[in-house]
């Protein structure tokens, strides 16, 4: 298809349309289109240095790769080719690890044994379910690398019962980000980072080693505590949940420390010597102590609803000089403006400074997950629009039976209401907990125009006559659900729901192998089109042991196998089984191939957009000179 306008365009429009695009969308689209182009990418410092390994159509990414993998600095990897070799990036500072269904123990080293591996300045591993920590670690924490910048997500486990060993100093390590099940190790990995600065750590529990170090001759600046627990039993959290030690490990960085950040919204923390709940408090034993202190940002969880009477210790002048403003939201105390991921209830907000409110346009910015029970449907998208312009995901957690008429009455005067504009554009994720999605939430997935996620735990699917059945078929494109046994029944005929999604989780309870759980597994096989891949997981704790390949023996027995071994590959990884589609490759090169050839249209569009956008910000002769080009 030749586009002869295309050719006219400045090369400053070029590369402003190569800004509302990936680097493998440039590649894939431009890179043969004609000379000019592939010039302009070839010697593009700032379009292609950002790539993710592609998972299909290997011969034709490998003569890419060939000519522009030493411009390659962050290498975004979900799935490990064997055709491609990490050797080729030369110039590589950084790898980014984001795999769905997880690299495997060998994928995994070879990364990490890979002489690149000691060039790297940033390794970051956002989702990755099979990790060997004592071999990562061993790798992190050693001379040889030049690694400042360390994250995992996944949570890091240990399969020793003594401290980590063969650790080694390193002095690059500045910034570490790390999911752990407690702190017992923490004191390890600080000693290896002498010039450590920011420190992140998601906790699963409260437990400490028994030997205390001191850490007042480390200048850490920045730190942030997540706790995130493993239990649910609200007694056990507050017996467990003492602050006395988590203190004190806070204060060994008294000295230096100018960013503090507390959220434990997931953990009910106990309120014997809880300075989290008192201001006063909170002031003397702790934040006093911090001179160089700068930011302090708080979130935690109250185990009496209501404690608006513990606003008033944060209102003397000590926060009013630091600028520190707080507000009690039912169960959640918080500071403001909000700095954190997850936003819970919307329901009775008071403030200790309402002068915030005047002088701040955005307080919730930063949300992208918001949690609620139920809600003034009117109330809640104004809130959104105005205050959440990075909302991505809503988790409605219907854990009573609430009566929700007086949401649908509200849900019909929003749409009366011509004033409102009330689609909630950035939300692609749904996640409902115990709930019916016809009438209670229906209003809400109809305001969702870019919904493709959906999450449903114990939720019932609406009747075949439903309104919602087609949009269900068109929107969604990824889908999980936990489904206990009296619930199954609704998940028969689940592709007359979801004809349109690519990937399916589904998590069953004890009775795994029931005949119609094979059912149900059977049907998405063979009856979702686009299905990519699907995978089960059994509702048992994960830190018990088991042969899960075994557990998955009779559901598999159920199965048509001759079908299943044709058109799947299974995979085992830690406690989940997964079909893999064996022609979805190709599926994606035909869905590559076809978006290409509809993208002018996508660029064309950019490109009236960034006509008007520089209207404002280039000299009006450029632009006259540009739109003289496309239109003589």
């Amino acid at each position: 298809m030749s586009l002869t306008w295309f050719n006219r365009f400045p090369t400053e429009i070029i590369y402003e349309i190569f800004n509302y695009l990936s680097s493998n969308d440039i590649l894939y689209t431009f890179f043969y289109y004609n000379k000019r182009l592939n010039n302009l990418i070839i010697h593009d410092q700032h379009h292609i240095n950002y790539f993710e390994l592609p998972s299909s159509n290997s011969k034709f990414w490998q003569t890419i790769l060939f000519t522009i993998e030493s411009k390659i600095q962050t290498l975004i990897i979900s799935t490990l080719p064997s055709c491609i070799s990490l050797n080729n990036f030369s110039n590589l500072t950084s790898i980014i690890i984001n795999s769905s269904f997880a690299l495997t123990f060998a994928q995994f080293e070879s990364i990490l044994n890979n002489k690149q591996f000691h060039k790297l300045i940033s390794f970051k591993i956002l989702n990755q379910h099979s990790i060997n920590t004592n071999f990562l670690l061993t790798k992190i924490f050693n001379k040889q690398n030049s690694l400042k910048i360390f994250q995992c997500m996944s949570t890091m486990n240990f399969y020793y019962r003594d401290n980590p060993i063969g650790l080694q100093s390193n002095i690059h390590l500045n910034s570490l980000i790390l999911n752990l099940n407690n702190l017992k190790y923490i004191y390890n990995y600080i000693q290896c980072t002498p010039n450590l600065k920011y420190l992140n750590i998601q906790l699963k529990e409260f437990f400490y080693p028994d030997k205390q170090y001191n850490f007042y001759k480390f200048k850490l600046q920045k730190l942030s505590i997540i706790i995130k627990d493993r239990y649910q039993d609200e007694i056990r959290n507050r017996a467990k949940n003492d602050l006395i030690e988590l203190i004190d490990f806070i204060k060994t960085f008294s000295l230096s420390l100018k960013f503090l950040s507390l959220n434990f919204t997931d953990s009910i923390v106990s309120p014997v010597n809880n300075i989290l709940w008192n201001g006063d408090k909170l002031k003397k034993d702790l934040l006093e102590t911090m001179k160089e202190l700068k930011y302090f940002h708080l979130n935690v969880k109250l185990s009496i609803d209501g404690s608006y009477e513990i606003l008033s210790t944060f209102q003397n002048q000590f926060w009013f000089d630091h600028q520190w403003c707080f507000e009690i939201n039912r169960f959640y105390l918080y500071s403001l403006p909000y700095q954190f991921d997850e936003y819970y209830e919307y329901d009775h907000m008071k403030f200790s400074n309402k002068i915030i409110l005047e002088n701040k346009l955005y307080l919730w910015s930063n949300v992208k997950i918001i949690h609620f029970e139920r809600f003034d449907k009117i109330d809640l998208i104004r809130f959104i629009k105005t205050q959440m312009p990075n909302l991505e995901v809503i988790k409605i957690n219907k854990s009573s039976r609430d009566n929700f008429n007086m949401m649908i009455e509200n849900s019909t005067k929003c749409s009366q209401d011509k004033r409102i504009d009330h689609d909630i554009n950035t939300v692609t994720t749904l996640d409902i907990n115990y709930g019916k999605m016809e009438n209670e939430i229906e209003h809400l997935i109809n305001i969702l125009p870019n919904l493709k996620y959906l999450i449903l735990n114990d939720s019932h699917l609406p009747s075949m006559t439903s309104d919602l059945v087609p949009i269900l078929n068109k929107k969604i494109e990824r889908l999980d659900i936990t489904c206990s046994y009296i619930l199954e029944n609704l998940f028969t005929n689940i592709n007359m729901y979801f004809s349109s999604v690519k990937y399916v989780q589904f998590t069953f309870d004890f009775t795994l192998n029931t005949f119609s759980r094979s059912e149900i597994i059977l049907n998405c096989l063979t009856n979702l089109p686009n299905l990519i891949s699907l995978t089960i997981y059994p509702l048992t704790p994960k830190y018990h042991s088991h042969d899960y390949e075994s557990i998955f023996k009779p559901i598999l027995a159920k199965l048509d196998k001759k079908y299943i071994q044709n058109n799947y590959e299974l995979k085992y990884l830690d406690d989940s089984l997964s079909f893999l589609k064996k022609n979805s490759s190709n599926n994606d090169n035909n869905q590559s191939t076809t978006s290409s050839f509809s993208l002018p249209l996508f660029i064309l569009l950019c490109f009236i957009f960034i006509i008007i956008l520089y209207n404002l910000i280039l000299p009006q002769r450029l632009l006259d000179k540009a739109i003289d080009k496309l239109f003589n």
